[in-house]
């Protein structure tokens, strides 16, 4: 990868040298040898170069964390979405947390090392964060955790109506007031 300025990375230069340039005329001569004839040198050279800093040597730093997007509902997919890292992050790796009801003490998940999750029942009442680490070519950078979801909830039931939750929450409400 070039990095830099773009005026002046790349170039030529044209000299003249003895014998720095080897061609041929491309006259046709017959023959299982040398089917394009002899070889003729002459006193012009060309190059190309270009210019370049090399990458710095340092692992990539967190400047902004992750991000989860999707609903923290059971059978419902998250997605991580890739922080800000500086020092040019060549890859990444993730681990989804389920924490407490305040979004502390979070513990990994195991088998959940994916950009995607898709919580279970085990997470429900949980709220979830994705931890994510990048590297680069000089190792790899300090683990940031992203903001955590709001608590997790089962699965919705099918067969439930509106008019079924409504019918619920009256039945609840005459049985507080007798």
């Amino acid at each position: 990868m070039i990095t830099g300025a773009t005026p002046g990375v790349a170039g030529w230069r044209y000299d003249g040298v003895s014998g720095a340039r080897a061609y041929n005329a491309n006259t046709y001569a017959s023959g299982p040898t040398n089917p394009f004839g002899a070889v003729t040198t002459d006193s012009q050279q060309a190059s190309l170069y270009a210019t370049y800093t090399t990458e710095a040597s340092s692992v990539p730093v967190d400047s902004s964390p992750p991000t989860i997007s999707g609903t923290a509902q059971q059978g419902q997919t998250l997605t991580e979405h890739n922080g800000i890292w500086t020092n040019s992050p060549t890859g990444f790796t993730y681990q989804w947390l389920q924490c407490d009801s305040l979004g502390n003490g979070c513990m990994p998940i195991a088998g959940a090392a994916g950009q995607t999750y898709v919580p279970t029942a085990a997470d429900v009442g949980h709220r979830l964060a994705v931890q994510e680490t990048a590297s680069n070519k000089a190792g790899s950078g300090v683990p940031v955790n992203s903001a955590p979801t709001a608590a997790a909830h089962g699965r919705m039931n099918q067969r439930a109506s509106a008019t079924s939750g409504c019918n619920a929450m009256a039945r609840a409400t005459a049985a507080n007031r007798s």
